[in-house]
């Protein structure tokens, strides 16, 4: 486990959720085979948020060691 960087966006109507959700690739059902990102919640210092992870695992990618995409 490492901390990694990350946004957190205030999501305040399902319209808006749903328009996220598509953009991301994400079906609305955890653990979806259709899904190009997955959700799982986390605790953040705004309360419980959902955080998109990558939905694919089969590629060898290397970890992010600084938790920063942007930094690698």
């Amino acid at each position: 486990n490492t901390a990694i960087k990350c946004e957190l966006y205030r999501v305040t109507n399902e319209a808006d959720l749903k328009a996220i959700w598509r953009l991301e690739g994400y079906s609305g059902n955890r653990g979806s085979a259709e899904n190009f990102y997955d959700v799982m919640l986390l605790n953040s210092p705004m309360g419980t948020a959902e955080m998109f992870i990558w939905h694919d695992n089969k590629r060898n990618l290397p970890i992010i060691k600084s938790g920063d995409w942007k930094i690698k």
